[in-house]
């Protein structure tokens, strides 16, 4: 996976990006938020026991879930991607599941991942 470092302006935020999204390039140098790959060292324990604050799920699937923990919030894309959201909410670092392929990261990172920073 090529990294595409970038800056961008999505639903009125400015985000730095270590993926190629799909929004309005930008050059300023403030930013509002960062979106980077999970480091390895990185660990999420705890953060999808908290309190559910919204999911989607259909009578055949759970597509997402999202909780809310002392550490931040994790948005489960259930067997896809897990993106955290750190307690300050400046930083989303995103994981893609091991058995999925990364092209549909981008999307859920700029889509619910961030609406969820927004709300």
């Amino acid at each position: 996976m090529k990294a595409e470092n970038g800056r961008y302006r999505i639903h009125g935020l400015r985000i730095q990006s270590d993926i190629g999204l799909d929004e309005e390039r930008i050059e300023e140098d403030n930013v509002d938020a960062w979106v980077q790959m999970a480091r390895a060292d990185q660990s999420w324990a705890g953060a999808g026991d908290g309190v559910i604050v919204a999911e989607f799920v259909t009578p055949d699937r759970r597509w997402w879930t999202a909780t809310q923990s002392e550490s931040g919030y994790l948005l489960q894309f259930h067997d896809t991607c897990d993106v955290f959201i750190d307690s300050h909410l400046s930083t989303l670092a995103y994981q893609p599941a091991p058995s999925r392929g990364f092209n549909v990261v981008p999307l859920l990172v700029s889509g619910t991942g961030l609406s969820l920073l927004l709300g």
